[in-house]
């Protein structure tokens, strides 16, 4: 009967120990199952542990962190851009309302049509933005479609903030261009990243009242970079980290017009070419951008 006590010792044995190592595996089960999204605050009860149950614990809570953090960006996104895009709706039905309660002037219908125009000009722009910004956050390579030299970009945006500000002093540099025209070409798709360093410049013009900006344009045989200078009213240290939140204006900002969504916009896009945009300012004394693709993050055009 020896066979008979050993068999059943293995067997409760294997049992104690399958039930240590299911039992906790169980837990996580059940607590994850409790977590939605409306309540994507709580956590799994941490464990003392170094074993795998325990990095098992710790890389789940780590991973509700970032979604609670991607959920919350999401919804003050949202917020923003009902109460954004509402603004200008609600005056355009309000002013229209009030001009059909009665027949009135002529210089009274102009001065009306005159300011529902403003705000659909304003509605237009922002809807504009916002599908440009939803526009860049699809697959970056699908995006990237074309090819073109990064000199001739900078060309057709300064000409394009000529006609937004007749009077900009903005002076691109490109005096220490290479001649070999493969060092300048980069993979991209053109209209966004136009779209990219005009948000940039245009920022610079705005923010320094039209003072001088220089665009200087630096290409080696391992990187493009583009260094815009200017001399205005500068960053505060307390805003810079929430800079590409979309609709984030700071104290000083929102005196000028805007809505907060071009150095957003203009990150993703220079992030979906595989470029980086780095920030440095000073309150009252300027600002500095400057963007890098790096030869090796270029990817050739298939």
């Amino acid at each position: 009967m020896w066979w008979y006590r050993f068999y059943s010792f293995s067997f409760l044995f294997g049992k104690f120990l399958a039930r240590r190592v299911i039992d906790p595996i169980a837990r996580i089960t059940n607590e994850v199952h409790r977590i939605s999204a409306s309540n994507l605050h709580n956590r799994l009860a941490d464990t003392d542990g170094k074993d795998e149950i325990s990095d098992l614990t710790k890389t789940f809570n780590d991973m509700l962190d970032r979604l609670e953090t991607s959920f919350e960006i999401q919804a003050n996104f949202i917020n923003n851009a009902s109460h954004e895009l509402k603004t200008p709706i609600t005056t355009i039905i309000a002013e229209t309302e009030i001009m059909l309660l009665k027949e009135r002037e002529t210089e009274e219908y102009v001065t009306s049509l005159e300011n529902i125009n403003k705000q659909a000009s304003k509605l237009g722009k922002l809807t504009e933005s916002l599908l440009k910004l939803t526009q860049t956050g699809y697959d970056g390579t699908k995006q990237v479609l074309d090819e073109a030299r990064i000199d001739e970009i900078l060309l057709e945006v300064k000409a394009s903030i000529d006609t937004l500000f007749p009077n900009n002093r903005v002076n691109i540099k490109l005096n220490s261009i290479p001649e070999n025209e493969a060092l300048l070409t980069i993979p991209c798709n053109i209209p966004l990243l136009e779209l990219a360093l005009n948000n940039i410049i245009s920022n610079a013009v705005k923010y320094s009242d039209n003072d001088e900006v220089f665009v200087n344009l630096m290409v080696d045989d391992s990187r493009i970079k583009i260094v815009i200078t200017d001399i205005g009213i500068g960053i505060p240290p307390e805003d810079v980290p929430y800079l590409y939140e979309p609709f984030f204006r700071g104290k000083i900002a929102s005196k000028y017009n805007g809505y907060g969504l071009g150095l957003p916009l203009a990150m993703k896009i220079i992030r979906m070419h595989n470029g980086e945009l780095q920030i440095q300012s000073e309150t009252g004394k300027g600002t500095v951008v400057t963007i890098t693709f790096e030869k090796s993050n270029r990817k050739p055009k298939k």
